[in-house]
């Protein structure tokens, strides 16, 4: 027998309420503009032009103009895995092949035979001293911007190689793994937090976001990891506190300190944005029924947020640009209008319709499964028996509640 639970009811007994808005997003695909549909990263630059990582090369968009770039212009590859820009406004691509890097003129290209660890790069990020640093299968490579390189493998004490890169208030250097955590680097050594240090999880970690309170929200395939300013465990954040789906992909942070969430499980077939901000959490979805405020696609990879706090998706199937309206579908475990009761010992549960008497169920890609009428009475009893197993959406009048179905 299926159990039908809220999200908030697996750690408290307050029932999680939430209200759906209008919400703005925009997309690109090949159809106006993109050179290739897969999107692996995304980065803005201080213009706010966003730069895309392709499997056709890297796209620019300035807002109206798109500008390509491919192996013809000195690419090492076409297959972009990672991008960023840096403080002097150079474009730097990360590539199986190697490092490139555009000065607004030409490519030029850096690989093992400059000095770098690995031709893999995973990462690639910008500290406070203009250094490069290049996350690679092998470790770490550190590039001074002008001829010297270090590394930074298993010799140097790097347990494993790093795919994401991030740098605190303080100097130090934070690194997630392929296969060790998350690492500290203090410019004299390493330190390792993984699940013995409360990680949800040691591998794959793709993102680390530090608050302004210093805090490393750290991204797993299993959740969010929180590590305090003293870098001790805190909390952890799962689908039962109000992630859409575990597994995560990004983390960045806007101006405001509101915590944007990228997460897509490909197993389950499941992914969304979420937007944290300490206390309430917002989704933003796919939506075959209203593509115009839709995201493209849930297999949703790298975020990049510009300077107006606009949101930008990178995914397998395009870009979309989330609009900063401050809107999406919020979570308020204080609202008591529209409550929903589980049933544990059945395939029930009983809701309070919205005037318009109509209740209806959308699974996690937004598709309408089922539509109830009421026929006035103040609450009714909906069956649920024969839906699978996962995530869905309960929508009544203007409210929305996330609905989890477990066997």
């Amino acid at each position: 027998m299926k159990r039908i639970i809220t999200s908030m009811l697996l750690l408290t007994s307050s029932v999680m309420i939430c209200n759906l808005y209008s919400q703005t997003i925009i997309s690109f695909t090949t159809d106006n503009g993109l050179p290739h549909n897969c999107v692996n990263c995304i980065a803005i630059d201080a213009d706010d032009n966003a730069w895309m990582g392709t499997q056709s090369g890297v796209a620019m968009y300035d807002g109206t103009d798109w500008t390509y770039f491919t192996t013809d212009d000195g690419l090492l590859h076409n297959t972009i895995i990672c991008v960023t820009v840096d403080s002097q406004g150079n474009v730097w691509a990360g590539t199986d092949y190697g490092l490139c890097k555009y000065n607004g003129s030409v490519w030029s290209s850096y690989t093992t035979s400059d000095g770098m660890a690995s031709n893999w790069v995973k990462y690639i990020a910008e500290d406070a001293d203009g250094n490069i640093w290049v996350g690679t299968m092998a470790g770490v490579s550190k590039f001074n911007g002008t001829d010297t390189w270090d590394n930074y493998g298993i010799t140097e004490g790097m347990p494993s190689g790093a795919c994401f890169i991030t740098f605190d208030d303080q100097g130090n250097k934070w690194f997630g793994t392929f296969m060790s955590g998350m690492v500290k680097y203090d410019d004299s050594d390493f330190t390792a937090y993984t699940t013995t240090e409360g990680l949800l999880d040691d591998f794959n970690i793709l993102s680390i976001a530090i608050d302004d309170q210093n805090y490393k929200w750290v991204a797993t395939s299993q959740g969010i990891s929180v590590f305090d300013n003293s870098n001790a465990w805190s909390a952890n954040y799962l689908m039962a506190d109000g992630l859409f789906t575990e597994a995560v992909k990004d983390i960045d942070i806007d101006s405001g300190g509101d915590l944007w969430i990228a997460t897509y499980t490909d197993y389950l077939n499941e992914g969304a944005v979420n937007k944290f901000n300490g206390t309430d959490w917002e989704y933003f979805m796919v939506d075959e029924d209203q593509a115009i405020d839709s995201l493209i696609s849930i297999t949703i990879r790298r975020l990049a947020i510009d300077s107006e706090d606009n949101v930008w998706v990178a995914t397998g199937n395009g870009v979309s640009k989330i609009i900063n309206s401050g809107v999406g579908i919020q979570d308020n475990d204080h609202q008591q209008d529209f409550i929903l009761y589980p049933n544990p010992a059945s395939d029930h549960f009983i809701i309070t319709p919205g005037e318009d008497g109509i209740v209806r169920i959308y699974d996690v890609a937004m598709n309408n499964v089922s539509v109830f009428k009421n026929k006035g009475e103040k609450q009714v009893s909906i069956s649920v028996e024969g839906f699978a197993p996962g995530v869905y959406f309960v929508k009544t009048g203007n409210a929305t509640k996330k609905l989890m179905i477990m066997r």
